[in-house]
């Protein structure tokens, strides 16, 4: 009798842990499913990896920016800021900032290339590149801002 006792315990183990796999399995599932719907579904048959459009277009940008991008932060990161007042400061260490994240996209390889980096970031990033190199053109206090207007000037007009 403590066999058929046995029995069912087991069988209820079994049916228990074959319930426990599946649950598992359809967690796992929609952690995938959710992950490839907040990222786009990158590499989900028969959608475009957005890199595929991203990629070109961030490469016009870099042609057309890196260099002024790179020359604008080694004139922020030169400003003596001991000769600003506090809100100055506050103004070029947010530009200093902005300037390094830029050009981390700048150089971007593309396989590192964040997948939440679409068309939409990409062409505000693109604007944000410009207004910043207009900002900057537009203080003439200095020998090297205006240097660096003069080679962005012909640049600035781009369209990606």
């Amino acid at each position: 009798m403590s066999g058929r006792l046995q029995q069912p315990v087991l069988i209820q183990q079994q049916q228990n842990q074959h319930q426990h796999q599946h649950q598992h399995q359809q967690q796992a599932n929609q952690q995938q499913r959710a992950a490839g719907e907040v990222a786009g579904c990158y590499g989900c048959p028969g959608l475009v990896d957005q890199r595929d459009i991203v990629w070109p277009k961030l490469q016009v940008l870099k042609a057309k920016y890196l260099h002024d991008m790179e020359q604008l932060y080694k004139l922020i990161t030169s400003f003596d800021s001991r000769s600003l007042n506090a809100e100055h400061v506050l103004k070029l260490h947010h530009y200093k900032e902005v300037v390094h994240r830029a050009l981390t996209y700048l150089r971007v390889t593309r396989e590192r290339l964040p997948l939440e980096f679409n068309q939409e970031i990409l062409e505000v990033f693109g604007k944000q590149i410009v207004m910043i190199i207009e900002t900057f053109k537009r203080k003439p206090d200095t020998a090297a801002t205006s240097t660096m207007s003069k080679s962005s000037a012909s640049h600035a007009d781009g369209k990606i």
